[in-house]
Order: C-alpha cells, then sequence, then structure tokens
C-alpha cells in the first residue's frame, strides 16, 4: 500500500489555488469591465441639454448677433442698522467731450440674407446659406450614409449622399434669398 507524499498534497493544493486565485482575477476584471461600459453607456456626467431639431436650429441661426433675451434677476436689499453719516466732499464732473458714446448699428441685410440655413433630407443634413449665390457650409451624412461628393451644378451645388445602393441627391439653390433644397432618392 502505498502513502501519498507530502510533496503530491502540496502540489495538488497549490495547483487549486493558482486556479481559484485566477478565477477570482478574472471574475473582478469582469466586473470591472461591465462596470466602466456601464458607466460609459449611460454617461459618466449627466447630459447638458436635449437636442435640437432642425426648425429649431434654423430659428436660432436667423437670429440677429447679440439678441439674446436678458435673464432676469431678482434685486435683493439688506438693511444692517442706521446708515452712519458720510462725509461731504466737494463733487466733481468728468468731461465726457470727446469720448465716444456707443450706439447699436443695424444688421446690413446682406449679412442678414447670407445666415447659413439647415436642409434636412433622409441622407443627411446640408447647411447653406445665399450671398451674391448660393453656398453649401457643410454637408454632414446620416447614420448609415456617406457622403459622395459636393459639386456646383448649374448655379446651384448638387450634394450626393450613399448608403450600400441607396442614393439621396440634395440640390440648393437661393429662392427669395433662402436656401432651399430639392431632395431626390434612388434606390437602384
Amino acid at each position: 500500500m502505498r502513502m501519498p507524499t507530502l510533496s503530491g498534497r502540496s502540489s495538488r493544493a497549490r495547483t487549486v489555488g493558482t486556479v481559484l486565485a485566477w478565477l477570482l482575477a478574472a471574475a473582478a476584471a469582469t466586473l470591472v469591465g461591465v462596470v466602466a461600459v456601464g458607466a460609459i453607456g449611460s454617461g459618466i456626467v449627466p447630459p447638458s441639454g436635449r437636442l435640437l431639431s432642425p426648425s429649431e436650429v434654423s430659428a436660432r441661426l436667423a437670429e440677429p448677433v447679440g439678441s439674446a433675451a436678458p435673464t432676469p434677476t431678482t434685486p435683493t436689499t439688506t438693511t444692517v442698522g442706521p446708515a452712519a453719516p458720510t462725509p461731504t466732499t466737494p463733487s466733481r464732473t468728468i468731461p465726457t467731450s470727446g469720448v465716444p458714446t456707443p450706439t447699436s448699428t443695424p444688421v446690413p441685410t446682406s449679412v442678414a440674407a447670407a445666415t447659413p440655413r439647415v436642409l434636412g433630407s433622409p441622407g443627411g443634413t446640408v447647411l447653406a446659406r445665399c450671398g451674391p449665390a448660393v453656398e453649401v457650409v457643410s454637408a454632414i451624412p446620416a447614420q448609415g450614409y456617406d457622403l459622395k461628393d459636393i459639386e456646383p451644378h448649374e448655379g446651384r451645388w448638387r450634394v450626393r449622399f450613399e448608403a450600400g445602393r441607396t442614393r439621396v441627391e440634395v440640390v440648393v439653390s437661393c429662392v427669395d434669398g433662402r436656401p432651399r433644397a430639392a431632395v431626390g432618392r434612388d434606390d437602384h
């Protein structure tokens, strides 16, 4: 009859201990990964605001610069005992001649007409403005679409988006000084 040796038990115990340590480390790493992905997916900080619709973006872009509504403030007063008498000093008048007074200047109509406008399509969004001629400021493809080309075409601009076999063409022109889009779709 053979008796197990002491060295055989310690070798087996060491192997079991190593496997258990590895399993615990793998479980801890998985837990950390799941928590990190969850934090990234839901956002680490709360969102700063809601997304604007294309019409809201157009309306905000059409506002003249500096026309933001003032934020209302509530004045606060604090009374701290009787007012102390103030020493009288001779008053001085500061001359104002030669100092320019700020004035508001109206926005020229050519600048107002050149305000960019958002033009939406199934293939993407085009930002365009009208000046002496129509101008495409930017074109951003929708999710799943690629921007194929932007090119001038007979006094207009043609913007093409593609997704697989679907093509969306946006032809941008100026009508009454405002950018307009004619959208065509081809599922070849």
